[in-house]
């Protein structure tokens, strides 16, 4: 199964996630407004994830 990285578009939310598989929801904010996250997005989401937990 292929991680894959998503944006919610939800203007109050935009979280940036990775997640192996489909997505149904934003785990933030539960909506289902999501599109695949652009290349910047991604890099941006994994500084953050090795940031909080060391080598990602």
């Amino acid at each position: 199964m292929a991680k894959h990285f998503y944006t919610c578009q939800e203007p109050d939310c935009g979280f940036v996630f990775e997640r192996y598989g489909e997505v149904a929801a934003c785990p933030r904010c539960g909506r289902r407004n999501l599109r695949p996250a652009t290349p910047e997005e991604q890099q941006k989401c994994i500084e953050q994830l090795r940031q909080i937990h060391g080598k990602v």
